[in-house]
């Protein structure tokens, strides 16, 4: 907007001369073409007839000319001097100059590392002191855990006359111990099949006796059946067996096995077996001869 006293070029909405401080014809804002509808108040398009939010008939109102808008005058609250009275303007201080800027500072220098080498050495170093110090220890201490002595040297007395005489310490004397007598060990195992030959569906029983024929006890006789009689027989009951007593000399333990025939065939079995004897305590065993038991159809 043009001023009309000094000519100066101001703003489109300026109310006042940037250059004079002159008072600036304001033009009113032209309000929006449009039509608004009576009945909700929504603005629709110069042409349209009808409201498109409620759809009522809508009355099309003529857009104001600007020659029909007044123009309105806006007087200053106060007089304006003239230009050539308008304060001078003052002077921007001026900026201080910026420090030099000091010297950059030296990079620090790099952390020396020690080779990696150098910790495994000292670590396997560390560790053959360990174990030679386990060792020592345990030969130091290993004699006073059996509890042995060890035997200190006496001093040989000296005579007057200044010639060393030896003194013979006497050995303890040597403990004899007692022969201890050992019981004489013998057993029969024997094997017995009722009957030895059967047919296909009937059993046959087996039965294993221990004689004790020496002059030692026997106790926690064990007993085993040793053959391969599968498929010809089935066995009934368990291959090995024990019993918790005591066979006095003369004494006589029994087992017995049930095998039943499922096959014609021909069937090689023996029996094992291993007790405790006494006097002193040790473990002996015997074994009984084989049989042949024969199935038939």
């Amino acid at each position: 907007m043009e001023c009309p006293k000094c000519g100066f070029e101001n703003r489109a909405d300026a109310r006042f001369c940037k250059q004079c401080g002159q008072a600036l014809e304001v033009l009113p804002t032209l309000p929006p073409a449009g039509v608004v509808c009576p009945a909700c108040g929504a603005t629709a398009k110069p042409q349209a007839r009808f409201c498109p939010r409620c759809g009522k008939a809508l009355v099309t109102l003529p857009t104001p000319t600007p020659e029909e808008v007044p123009v309105l005058t806006t007087q200053p609250s106060m007089p304006v001097p003239p230009a050539s009275q308008t304060m001078p303007s003052m002077p921007k201080p001026a900026r201080a100059a910026a420090p030099p800027a000091s010297p950059p500072l030296p990079p620090p220098p790099p952390k020396r590392r020690f080779p990696r080498w150098i910790g495994w050495v000292g670590g396997f170093a560390l560790f053959l002191c360990l174990v030679a110090a386990i060792v020592a220890a345990a030969i130091f201490l290993l004699p006073l855990v059996r509890g042995e002595e060890t035997a200190t040297p006496t001093p040989s007395a000296v005579d007057v006359t200044g010639v060393p005489t030896v003194t013979v310490t006497p050995a303890p004397p040597t403990q004899t111990s007692t022969p201890q007598l050992v019981q004489v060990f013998a057993a029969e195992l024997t094997i017995a099949a009722v009957p030895p030959e059967v047919a296909v569906g009937e059993r046959v029983t087996l039965t294993v006796t221990l004689t004790n024929t020496g002059e030692a006890m026997l106790g926690l006789p064990r007993y085993l059946l040793v053959g391969e009689w599968e498929p010809v027989l089935a066995l009934a009951t368990d291959a090995g067996v024990g019993h918790d007593r005591a066979i006095f000399p003369g004494e006589s333990d029994t087992v017995v096995y049930v095998l039943e025939a499922m096959q014609p065939g021909q069937v090689v079995v023996w029996a094992t077996a291993t007790m405790e004897a006494h006097e002193p305590p040790r473990w002996e065993s015997s074994t009984s001869e084989a049989i042949t038991i024969v199935v038939v159809e």
